[in-house]
């Protein structure tokens, strides 16, 4: 809080305030980040709390529409370059003001430990908690880019295309035109008082111009939707150019079906690389909710059994490295996207493969990215789930082109695997 004050992010409601004015004090509570390498204790503001007319603030805030590039195409793209930087815009809200007047709707009370009194400061930033913020600001990246882009042309795509939340992910297969792309976003981010940090590379080189204190911190990225403990998550390790499936498991195995939910919905698999582990937790679900098992009833035997070893084989995943960089790049002689699409009476799925031929003939061939459905509960015939499986695979196709517009296709259904 004293952090708000110094950096002029909030200050006291004036003395003179006209009381009779609209005005919504925000509670707000301290959160300690454990796994943070910089700023572990971090004010959360709680503007859905109801205030005295029984709504919150942010029951009258518009949420605006969805801005953000989805995760499984930024780290497609992600994939492509030899070598890549990651960065964290750091405090990405703080820069932005509020119209003074609506700060007024942006009160908190705070205990000033010199005076021993409460105190009422305004905040004037765009503040963490709102349900506008994020739309918010993913305007105001995009405003900047449309008012002082023109100068960085390099920059542009990686801030629409490369962002997810505060997170930067981009590359190049040069070296040097990495460097510049990276210069030209900090310097357009500059011009909004933005600024990175947490700077990591698969290449040392592309660390070596940039403070330590800004890229010691980042040995490991953890990839995810939000900052709660995942039960299955995914992080890149730069060192070794590798992303890894990190898992962590309670010490008990759940045994009811609220907290088999529970623990399912925490697993974070964007790409949908281990599918074959975690379709079956989902097949558990659907057999769960067919047998109208109660929350919190233990569940039967033979659902147990069947739990217990889709819970071991989520246990098998942890640590599992899969490499990040598909070897496309500069020497790439030609380059296809293929996809395989199969159903049982249980579920149907498809996955897209990527296959890199170089100038000197060398193949390579990697999972891009796969999707599962469990079948619905009404029964269907086995040729019908497999033109579901055909249309799953067809969307998904669909969404890699247009992640990754110039690489050609090939479709193929299996329904023999």
């Amino acid at each position: 809080m004293e952090e708000y004050k110094r950096l002029g992010h909030m200050k006291r409601v004036p003395h003179d305030a006209d009381t009779s004015s609209q005005h919504v004090y925000i509670s707000h509570h301290s959160v300690i980040r454990e796994s943070s390498t910089t700023t572990r204790l971090r004010v959360v503001f709680n503007a859905s709390n109801p205030t005295s007319n029984g709504t919150s603030l942010n029951d009258h805030l518009l949420t605006g529409q969805k801005l953000q590039t989805d995760l499984a195409a930024i780290l497609l793209r992600w994939m492509l370059p030899r070598y890549v930087y990651s960065a964290d815009i750091t405090k990405m809200y703080r820069p932005i003001e509020i119209d003074p007047r609506d700060v007024n709707y942006q009160r908190i009370l705070w205990f000033d430990r010199e005076s021993r009194t409460i105190i009422a400061y305004l905040l004037l930033v765009l503040t963490y908690g709102t349900i506008n913020a994020p739309h918010d600001a993913f305007r105001v990246l995009e405003q900047l880019v449309r008012d002082e882009g023109g100068s960085f042309s390099l920059a542009i795509p990686v801030i629409r295309k490369g962002r997810y939340i505060d997170d930067f992910l981009f590359g190049a297969d040069d070296i040097l035109l990495l460097r510049q792309t990276r210069d030209q976003v900090c310097a357009l981010l500059s011009r909004g008082r933005f600024e990175l940090r947490k700077w990591a590379s698969n290449s040392p080189q592309l660390l070596a111009d940039i403070d330590v204190e800004n890229h010691g911190l980042a040995c490991s990225k953890t990839l995810q939707a939000d900052e709660q403990l995942k039960v299955l998550g995914i992080s890149w390790k730069p060192a070794l150019d590798v992303f890894q499936f990190d898992v962590s498991l309670p010490p008990s195995i759940p045994k009811t079906k609220r907290s088999i939910l529970f623990l399912v919905a925490k697993i974070f698999d964007p790409l949908g690389w281990v599918t074959p582990v975690t379709i079956n937790a989902k097949i558990l679900l659907q057999q769960l909710w067919q047998a109208k098992m109660e929350w919190d009833e233990a569940i039967a035997d033979d659902l147990l059994a069947q739990w217990k070893t889709t819970h071991a084989s989520l246990a098998t995943i942890n640590g599992l490295h899969v490499d990040r960089w598909v070897r496309y790049g500069s020497d790439t002689a030609n380059c296809e996207l293929h996809g395989f699409c199969d159903a049982s009476n249980a579920a149907f799925a498809a996955a897209v493969y990527i296959r890199v031929t170089s100038v000197t003939g060398e193949i390579t061939s990697r999972l891009l990215i796969a999707k599962s459905k469990v079948a619905p509960i009404k029964s269907l015939s086995i040729p019908r789930l497999e033109l579901s499986a055909a249309v799953l695979l067809a969307r998904l196709l669909e969404f890699v082109r247009s992640s990754l517009p110039y690489l050609a296709s090939t479709g193929r259904t299996l329904s023999s695997c």
